[in-house]
């Protein structure tokens, strides 16, 4: 039987593609690896996050995306330079996206 070996991507519909990338890119320090007509795709190691842009009403249907980072400081002070909040771990994105910010070694 096949094992899973890693979450390849996880693709989120997003009304403001600009704001989200911002959002990923500048607060979270993801890398931008393609762009194309109403979507962008995002790099953090192996795993991708894929952007798709939408007109219609979202229907919030993930929990949350937990992100291990480096240094919560930092990404903390990222956040809240672009005007977000982090609380108990949890910062709210664009279109109520909620990421958990989750430091090396922290389980």
């Amino acid at each position: 039987m096949a094992e899973p070996l890693l979450i390849d991507h996880i693709a989120l519909y997003v009304t403001d593609l600009q704001k989200a990338e911002e959002f990923f890119a500048k607060g979270l320090g993801l890398k931008v690896t393609g762009r194309y007509e109403g979507e962008v795709f995002l790099s953090i190691g192996s795993q991708t996050i894929a952007l798709f842009k939408t007109e219609l009403p979202i229907t919030q249907s993930v929990n949350h995306i937990a992100l291990r980072v480096s240094s919560l400081d930092e990404v903390y002070k990222s956040m809240e330079a672009l005007g977000y909040k982090v609380v108990n771990e949890f910062v709210t994105g664009p279109d109520s996206i909620r990421i958990q910010l989750m430091a090396r070694g922290q389980k």
